[in-house]
């Protein structure tokens, strides 16, 4: 980069197109068209098709859907309607996972100018979003890139639906598309790639967010339904990354985070990594939010859900349909657990009361079976394995709940992932050794423990179990990292010290002396 930053360039698999549609034709040189039926509606689409990067320097032919008519030439970008030149679907041939064939398989979204990826700095595994307007790699350039609106960035440019204005991004539409212009008669462009950078820069498809523009809080502006205004019901305690809408460096969105990034116990070195500044923010009627106004430079924010956890984030490189991008690991006595990048949780081993998982009891598995939930349907949306040296694991989904399965001592234990009663926002897990108790940090902070408490291993100054979490009261709301042991937790909390409680025999606890504690004390080191 210009200031000499040694950075490789990370483009998302078959998604950099170059701006070469041609309309697609049988032998006798008419138009190929699809029918699809969105709703009791079926459209008629035109087929087109444009050379596009697969991966590296890997290129092929996906197919786009346009709903445009017979003849039509012109194809704008962000648009999808057939009247404005919109192209609405882009289709890749992939092998059909249930019946070993190669389909094609076409995703709703939309065409976008620029490319668009993550540039990782060398030395680091620190990501971060680049756009470039092109990128011309040998003879050819690449001008464009294709938004999915599920799970991509087309719901960025998405346009409120016709009575859907709520003064808030819908989940797939956020009205930041950069050919129209703001309630002020501004342009949406800075915006659209200000929303760009705060969607992707950690990595975050499938949590909730709330991006807002619209200072109607802490810049004394009216609340404007067909705007992204601060403080959405349910988004009123985490502002997270915010940005202004330009590039640096001339390719990559300039971004400020919150505070917690810059927090060096929390074990995220990104922020440090790319020296990003952290933004001002202020809590107003109870809502707390980036202090969006004239005197501050960033001009968009974004906010976690209430329940949500913050995360570093990471970036992993997987071929579809493939049992790659293992997120998360955990590994018992018998078995294997992990969370794969799809938000999918697999085990494999021996089942030892359930620990697979799978609801198989006693079988042995040698290839990932995956975890279910009661009803038999997967457990979906996990984000992290917890487990260690036990035939028990837990799950922390992406809504903030956790599930565990196997044998737990508390009795409690199940063959099937089941939802941890009374526990919310939680931000980090770990499951006991020897299935004696688990644990956990939330996102505001305190810990919460629950299982076998015969020596005090919960935390909470008794020796009474429970199979329902209890609060780690002592430790308030500073903590950051737990682990624990067979007959022991420890917790890291925010200002770097170290907490440890039960059973110490052999000095576990970092103490001087051997003795046993039921509520945290500070370990020396």
């Amino acid at each position: 980069m210009p200031n000499g930053t040694a950075v490789d360039l990370v483009l998302p698999k078959f998604l950099t197109v170059m701006d070469k549609l041609e309309v697609v034709k049988d032998v006798t040189q008419a138009e190929v068209t699809v029918t699809i039926t969105e709703g009791t509606t079926p459209v008629v689409y035109r087929v087109l098709s444009a050379p596009a990067l697969a991966c590296a320097d890997r290129a092929y032919r996906p197919f786009f859907l346009s709903p445009t008519p017979a003849g039509t030439k012109v194809f704008k970008s962000y648009e999808v309607a057939g009247n404005d030149g919109g192209i609405a679907y882009m289709c890749l041939k992939l092998k059909d996972p249930t019946s070993g064939l190669a389909k094609y398989f076409c995703g709703k979204g939309m065409m976008g100018e620029g490319v668009t990826g993550y540039a990782l700095k060398r030395g680091t595994q620190s990501p971060r979003p680049f756009y470039i307007s092109s990128l011309t790699w040998g003879n050819n350039t690449w001008t464009h890139h294709f938004e999915f609106l599920n799970a991509g960035l087309g719901s960025i440019a998405a346009r409120f639906p016709v009575g859907s204005q709520t003064g808030y991004a819908l989940d797939e539409a956020w009205n930041l598309n950069p050919r129209d212009t703001h309630s002020d008669g501004t342009s949406k462009r800075a915006a659209y790639l200000g929303a760009l950078a705060l969607k992707t820069s950690t990595n975050r498809n499938g949590v909730y967010v709330s991006p807002y523009k619209n200072a109607n809080v802490t810049g004394a502006k009216a609340f404007v339904a067909s705007e992204l205004n601060q403080c959405e019901p349910g988004y009123k305690t985490y502002p997270d990354v915010a940005a202004d809408g330009t590039l640096e460096q001339t390719i990559l969105p300039k971004l400020w985070v919150n505070d917690w990034y810059a927090n060096p116990y929390n074990g995220c070195s990104w922020a440090q990594d790319w020296a990003l500044p952290t933004a001002a923010q202020t809590t107003v009627s109870g809502c707390t939010t980036f202090d969006i106004k004239t005197a501050n430079p960033f001009q968009l924010g974004l906010n976690l859900h209430d329940s949500a956890q913050r995360r570093c984030p990471t970036w992993q490189a997987c071929d579809v349909g493939s049992f790659c991008c293992a997120a998360s690991v955990a590994s018992g006595s018998r078995a294997t657990c992990v969370a794969k990048s799809d938000g999918t949780a697999w085990c494999w081993g021996t089942d030892m009361g359930g620990s697979l998982g799978a609801n198989v009891r006693g079988q042995r598995k040698t290839t990932g079976v995956q975890v279910v939930v009661q009803d038999g349907s997967p457990l979906r949306n996990v984000i992290e394995i917890g487990g260690h040296g036990g035939s028990h694991f837990c799950a922390r989904h992406a809504d903030g709940t956790a599930w565990c399965w196997g044998i737990n001592f508390a009795g409690n234990g199940t063959a099937y992932a089941k939802q941890v009663a009374g526990l919310a926002s939680v931000q980090q897990l770990a499951a006991g050794t020897q299935d004696q108790h688990d644990c956990a940090v939330k996102t505001g902070g305190t810990l919460w423990c629950w299982g076998i408490n015969n020596v005090g291993q919960l935390g909470n100054g008794t020796s009474t179990s429970s199979t329902t979490p209890v609060q780690v009261s002592a430790l308030g709301s500073m903590v950051v990292e737990v682990a624990t042991g067979a007959m022991h937790t420890c917790a890291r909390k925010s200002d770097g010290t170290a907490w440890c409680w039960e059973q110490t025999a052999a000095g576990s606890l970092a103490r001087a002396t051997q003795m046993t504690a039921s509520a945290p004390g500070k370990s020396r080191g």
